[in-house]
C-alpha cells in the first residue's frame, strides 16, 4: 500500500532522527541495554530498541535526560513515530537551555553546548547539577551507577507479577508434569488432614465431601468445622461420619472462618495439612499429585495447584507460580489448592482470628516467608466462583487486605520496642508519593535547606511510574538525610505512611501529602508548638489555592454523622483568632506526631483506603490516652489541593462504613461554639461533596458587637475585608503589598475592628457574605465591589489600570497622589480624597538594633526589565556606589559583589534600613508620574535612614530627607559627597514626624470614620 505524503515525511524524520541520535553521542547504549538487560546488542541495535518499546514508554537516550523535565508539548509528542525526532530539534532549540534536563544537570549553569558537553563526560566529572540541590555534587560515573542500582530495584519489582486469569488450560503440559512427577518413586502414604469449615452449606457440603472421598490418595482425615449453622448442615456432615470414619464433624456457635479452620487445626494429626471450602470441590488426583510433588522438593514448605473457575456466564482458570515479591502485589495462591506441611504451620502460626476477612491472604504471606511454594500445573478445584450469597467472607470488606499487607510488612512490636532508640531532637518526615512527585520535591528541597533542626526523610514510593523513582533517586543520591522507597504496589496512604514511619528514627515524625505546597517555616512552627504544648499531635492549617481554609482540623457537630473541616471557607485570619487547641481530630495530610503515640497506636488503620484514617486514629488516641491533645498551628500555612480519582471515590463508600460502624453512638464535644470568638453563630448546615468525603459546612451568620470603652459606648465592631492583588504564589508572599495589607489590619484591629485580608483569587470568596467593609488596596488588578457592604477603594498603586467606572463603582476613594485624586475627582465627578501610604512605627523606628554586616547603600526589591534590573539601581552600579541588592533574579544584571541573599523577610527589613546609610528607591513609571510615593519613602524615613530615588511630585514634605537622582553623574556625586544627608538630629525629627503623621494607625483612624459615617 502505498504510503501518504504526511507518512512518508514522519518516517524520513525517524531515519534522520536514528542517525543524528547516534552520532550525537547521546544515546548511551550500553545504560540503556542493562536497563533491558539486553546482551550483544550494537549501538544501532539498542536504538531500534529504543525506538520500538523505550521511548514512547517515558525512558530517555541517557541517564542525565529525564523526559519528564520537559513541556508537556515535548513528552507527548515523544509517543509519536517521529518522536525521536521532535526530542532531538527541541534538545538544541534555545528554549531547551531554559529549565533542567534531569535532576542531575541544567544546562542553563554552562556555558558549553548541552549536547556536546553530555556526549563527552567522563565518569570522574562532577555535573552541572540545578540550583539547590541538596548534598554534594556528584560524578557523572557517580550518577549512573545510581540510576542503574535504581533500574535493578525497579526491574525486579516489575518482573514480581500475579498469574491471570485465562480461558484455557495447556493440558499437554499438565499431563508431561503428571507423568515426570509420578515416575519420581512410589506414592506417598502420608495422613493429609483436610480442614473444612462450613455454614448453612446443607445443598452443597455433601458434593464438597465426596470429593475428598473420592481422593486417589486415602490417607486422610476430613475434619468439617460447623461454624454454627442454623439449617440442616450438621445433619448432613454427621451422615458422613457415622458411615466414614475419615470423617469427623466438630460444631459450635458462630466463630468466623478463621476461628473455624483454627478449631480443626486444632484436632488435625496429619503431616501435611489441605483446605476445601464447602462450595468446591477438588479433582480426583489432588492429594496424590500433591504429595508427591512435596516428596520430590523437601525443602518446598507448601505446594497449589491450579483452579478452574465456574463463574455466571463462562469458565476461566487461574493458577501460577508466586512467591513473596509476587504476593506483595496481592494473593494469587487460593486456600482450596495449598497443602503445606504441618510442621511450616508450626513455625507461621494458625490463622488470625482477629482478621474478618482475607484470612488465606495472611497465611500464605506468612508461608512465603517461611520458605519456597511450589506449582503444580494442573487443576487442582473446581472452584465455584458464580455470586452468590452466604459465602463467610461475603459482606466483609476488601479493605482487609492493606490490614494482611501491612502486618506481613511491619513488625509493630519491634517499632515499639525501639521507641527509647529515637532520637530526641530529631523530627522525622514521611511523605509518600504515589503517580507523581507533586510538590514533594519542592518542600523537602526547602526543610533541607532552611530546617534548622536534626532532620530526617523518608519517601516512600507507592508503586510510581519509573520516572518518578529515577528523579528521586537522583535528586537526593548525595543526600543523606533523604530515604527513598519503592513499594512495588499502591498500598494507601495509611499502609505506606506506616511503613515509612516504621523507617524513621526522629522522636516526632511529621507527614505531608505530595499534593501539599508547604509555605517556608510550616514545620518549625509544628515543632515550636507540638513541643511546648505537649501535644499528641499538631497539623498545618491547610489552605486553598485561593488562600481561603480547608482545614483547621476536624469539626464535630451533633447533627452530623462526619466530621468537616474547621473554618472551611474563612480565611487565614480567622483562624489566628479561634481557638484550635484540644480538636477531636487533626489532618495527617501535613502533620506531625509524637512518635512514642504513633507507635503505641500501631499508626493509622490501614482498614481506611485515602480517607478518615487521620479521624480514626485521633480517636482512638483520645480513647486509650484520654489526655491526648490535637491541635492546628495557624503559623503553619500549607496550600492543599486534596487528589480525587474514580479509585479513590469507590475506596471512599467503604471507608465511611467502616468508620460509622466503629464509632456509632460514641459522641464528641460539639465544636459549633469555637466560631463564637469571631462573633459568629451556626444556623444550620450545607452539603459540601468535597473529594472522597461528602459531608457539610456550617451555615454561619455573624451577631453585631458594640465596643465598651471605660468611658463610653464605642461604635460598633465592623468586619472588614482588605482585599489585595497579591496573587496566591510563593512569589506573592513578598509583595510588599502583603506587610502593607497586615500593618493596615493591625492598625484597624487595635480601633477594636474584625479585620481579614484577601488575595486576588479570592475577591469571590464564599464567605463574604460575613463582611461589613470592603477595602481594595489598589494595585496590579481590579477587584469588582461587593454587593450589601461598604466598598472603599484605596488606590495605592498602578493608577494607569484604575478607570472613571471603576471608580464610580466604590462608594468611598482615596489615593495615595494629591495630584491623581484631584485630577481622578474632575474625570469622574466623585470625590477622592489624598491618603499617601504609611509606615508602621512599631517596626520602623530608628532605635532597631543593626544587622551584623550593614550595607552602606541597601535597595530592597526584584529586578524588573530594565537593562540593569532597574534604573535607579543601574546608576548605582555604573557609578560604583557600594550597594547592596536584595531580592529575586539580581544575579542576572549586577555584578556579584553587589547581590546579597534573596528576600529580606518583612522582621529583617526595618534592620537593615536601619542599618544603611542610604537607601536606594523607585517607582513604577506611572506612579511617578502621578505623584504616588511608595511606602519604601516611609518606612526607610522612619527608620531615621535617607533616601536617593527617582524624580516623583511631593518629596518636599520630607525636607531634604530624599533627594533624586536622574543620572549616573548625579548618582556618584550624591554617593560621594553626602552633605546634602540631613544631620542626625534633623533625622529624627524627621523620623518623629513620619512616623506620627504617616503611621498606619493614623490611616486607619480615617478610614474608620468614613466607614461608620458611610453606613450612619
Amino acid at each position: 500500500m502505498k504510503k501518504t505524503a504526511r507518512a512518508q515525511y514522519i518516517e524520513a524524520r525517524r531515519v534522520y532522527a536514528t542517525g543524528a541520535l547516534l552520532r550525537s553521542g547521546i544515546f548511551d547504549h550500553s545504560y540503556y541495554s542493562e536497563i533491558f538487560q539486553l546482551k550483544g546488542l550494537t549501538p544501532r541495535q539498542a536504538l531500534q530498541h529504543y525506538l520500538a518499546h523505550g521511548i514512547g514508554s517515558g525512558y530517555s537516550p541517557h541517564p542525565l535526560i529525564e523526559i519528564e523535565f520537559f513541556p508537556s508539548t515535548i513528552r507527548n509528542a515523544t509517543r509519536a513515530r517521529d518522536g525521536l525526532a521532535t526530542l532531538l530539534s527541541y534538545l538544541r532549540s534555545p528554549n531547551a537551555r531554559t529549565h533542567a534536563w534531569g535532576p542531575l544537570f541544567d544546562p542553563r549553569l554552562t556555558d558549553e553546548d548541552p549536547l556536546e558537553l553530555i556526549s563527552r563526560l567522563r565518569p570522574d566529572q562532577l555535573l552541572p547539577v540545578p540550583e539547590g540541590f541538596a548534598g554534594a555534587v556528584p560524578t557523572f560515573g557517580e550518577a549512573r551507577r545510581a540510576a542503574l542500582d535504581f533500574a535493578e530495584t525497579h526491574r525486579d519489582q516489575m518482573a514480581a507479577a500475579l498469574p491471570p486469569r485465562r480461558k484455557s488450560w495447556d493440558h499437554k503440559e499438565t499431563q508431561q508434569w503428571i507423568t515426570s512427577i509420578t515416575s519420581a518413586g512410589a506414592p506417598s502414604r502420608a495422613l493429609v488432614s483436610v480442614i473444612m469449615p462450613v455454614l448453612n452449606r446443607a445443598d452443597l457440603v455433601g458434593v464438597a465431601i465426596e470429593s475428598v472421598l473420592a481422593q486417589t490418595h486415602d490417607q486422610f482425615e476430613l475434619i468439617v468445622v460447623d461454624d454454627g449453622s442454623t439449617d440442616n448442615t450438621r445433619d448432613v456432615v454427621a451422615e458422613y461420619a457415622r458411615t466414614d470414619p475419615r470423617v469427623r464433624l466438630l460444631a459450635g456457635p458462630h466463630a468466623g472462618v478463621g476461628a473455624s479452620r483454627n478449631t480443626g487445626l486444632e484436632q488435625a494429626r496429619g503431616e501435611f495439612i489441605a483446605f476445601l471450602d464447602s462450595d468446591n470441590s477438588w479433582t480426583r488426583r489432588f492429594l496424590e499429585l500433591s504429595l508427591a510433588a512435596l516428596d520430590a522438593a523437601p525443602d518446598v514448605v507448601a505446594s497449589h495447584a491450579g483452579l478452574r473457575l465456574h463463574g455466571d456466564d463462562e469458565v476461566a482458570y487461574r493458577g501460577g507460580d508466586a512467591q513473596l515479591s509476587d504476593l506483595q502485589l496481592g494473593n494469587s495462591v487460593d486456600l482450596n489448592v495449598l497443602v503445606v506441611r504441618a510442621q511450616a504451620l508450626q513455625t507461621t502460626g494458625v490463622f488470625d482470628v482477629t482478621l474478618r476477612r482475607w484470612v488465606d491472604y495472611d497465611l500464605v504471606l506468612r508461608l512465603a516467608k517461611l520458605g519456597r511454594l511450589e506449582y503444580l500445573p494442573f487443576v487442582g478445584c473446581e472452584y465455584d466462583n458464580k455470586s452468590a450469597d452466604g459465602r463467610i467472607t461475603q459482606n466483609e470488606s476488601q479493605h482487609w487486605q492493606w490490614v494482611v499487607t501491612e502486618r506481613n510488612l511491619i513488625d509493630w512490636q519491634a517499632t515499639r520496642r525501639s521507641v527509647v532508640d529515637r532520637v530526641a531532637d530529631r523530627t522525622s518526615l514521611v511523605t509518600v508519593v504515589a503517580g507523581s512527585t507533586g510538590h514533594a520535591a519542592r518542600s523537602i528541597d526547602r526543610l533541607l535547606h532552611s530546617f534548622d533542626d536534626d532532620l530526617e526523610v523518608v519517601i516512600i514510593d507507592n508503586g510510581s511510574r519509573a520516572a518518578v523513582g529515577r528523579h528521586l533517586t537522583l535528586r537526593y543520591m548525595s543526600e543523606p538525610r533523604v530515604r527513598y522507597v519503592r513499594l512495588p504496589a499502591n498500598n494507601n496512604f495509611a499502609l505506606a505512611a506506616n511503613y515509612g514511619f516504621s523507617l524513621t528514627t526522629g522522636a516526632q515524625v511529621a507527614f505531608l501529602d505530595p499534593d501539599a505546597d508547604a509555605r517556608d517555616g510550616w514545620l518549625e512552627a509544628l515543632s515550636t508548638r507540638r513541643r511546648e504544648r505537649g501535644a499528641a499531635g499538631v497539623q498545618a492549617l491547610l489552605v486553598n489555592r485561593d488562600y481561603t481554609v480547608q482545614h483547621a482540623g476536624y469539626a464535630f457537630y451533633d447533627e452530623l454523622p462526619l466530621p468537616s473541616g474547621l473554618l472551611a471557607n474563612l480565611t487565614i485570619d480567622d483562624a489566628a483568632v479561634v481557638r484550635t487547641d484540644d480538636l477531636t481530630a487533626i489532618s495527617a495530610s501535613a502533620s506531625l506526631f509524637d512518635a512514642a503515640i504513633f507507635a503505641e497506636l500501631s499508626g493509622f488503620d490501614p482498614m481506611y483506603a485515602n480517607g478518615l484514617e487521620d479521624v480514626d486514629f485521633c480517636r482512638r488516641a483520645k480513647r486509650e490516652m484520654p489526655t491526648a491533645r490535637f491541635e492546628c498551628e495557624p503559623r503553619a500555612i500549607v496550600v492543599h489541593q486534596p487528589g480525587t480519582s474514580a479509585y479513590r471515590e469507590r475506596r471512599q463508600v467503604q471507608n465511611r462504613r467502616t468508620y460509622l460502624e466503629r464509632w456509632h453512638g460514641q459522641s464528641t464535644p460539639d465544636d459549633r461554639d469555637r466560631y463564637g470568638a469571631l462573633g459568629m453563630t451556626v444556623a444550620g448546615f450545607a452539603p459540601t461533596f468535597s473529594p472522597g468525603q461528602p459531608t457539610a459546612n456550617p451555615v454561619l451568620l455573624r451577631e453585631s458587637r458594640r465596643l465598651e470603652t471605660a468611658s463610653a459606648t464605642s461604635p460598633t465592631q465592623l468586619r472588614w475585608a482588605i482585599k489585595t492583588g497579591v496573587p496566591c504564589t510563593r512569589g506573592g508572599d513578598h509583595w510588599g503589598d502583603i506587610p502593607f495589607a497586615a500593618d493596615l489590619a493591625r492598625a484597624l484591629r487595635s480601633q477594636g475592628q474584625q479585620v481579614v485580608t484577601d488575595r486576588h483569587e479570592a475577591w469571590t470568596r464564599s464567605t463574604s457574605y460575613l463582611d461589613d467593609v470592603v477595602l481594595t488596596l489598589r494595585g496590579r488588578h481590579a477587584i469588582p465591589p461587593q454587593p450589601g457592604a461598604v466598598n472603599i477603594l484605596w488606590v495605592i498603586s498602578r493608577p494607569e489600570l484604575v478607570t472613571v467606572d471603576e471608580v464610580r463603582g466604590y462608594d468611598l476613594v482615596y489615593a495615595a497622589s494629591e495630584k491623581w485624586a484631584a485630577w481622578m475627582s474632575a474625570r469622574s465627578g466623585r470625590t477622592i480624597e489624598p491618603l499617601l501610604q504609611a509606615t508602621s512605627p512599631e517596626r520602623f523606628r530608628p532605635d532597631l538594633d543593626p544587622v551584623s554586616e550593614p550595607d552602606d547603600l541597601i535597595f530592597v526589591g526584584g529586578s524588573h526589565g530594565h537593562e540593569f534590573g532597574r534604573a535607579i539601581v543601574g546608576m548605582a552600579v555604573q557609578a560604583e556606589a557600594p550597594v547592596g541588592l536584595w531580592g529575586p533574579g539580581w544575579h542576572k544584571f549586577a555584578p556579584e559583589r553587589y547581590v546579597r541573599d534573596g528576600y529580606l523577610d518583612t522582621d529583617r527589613l526595618p534592620h537593615a534600613y536601619r542599618s544603611a546609610n542610604i537607601v536606594l528607591n523607585d517607582h513604577f513609571s506611572d506612579m511617578a508620574e502621578w505623584g504616588f510615593i511608595n511606602n519604601r519613602t516611609f518606612d526607610a524615613l522612619a527608620c531615621g535612614t535617607p533616601l536617593i530615588s527617582d524624580a516623583i511630585d511631593g518629596l518636599e514634605i520630607f525636607e531634604g530627607a530624599v533627594v533624586v537622582a536622574d543620572s549616573v553623574e548625579r548618582m556618584r556625586e550624591l554617593v560621594t559627597d553626602r552633605s546634602w544627608m540631613p544631620s542626625t538630629e534633623q533625622m529624627t525629627e524627621i523620623s518623629s514626624r513620619i512616623r506620627a503623621d504617616h503611621s498606619f494607625d493614623s490611616r486607619a483612624r480615617t478610614l474608620l470614620a468614613a466607614a461608620l459615617s458611610r453606613r450612619s
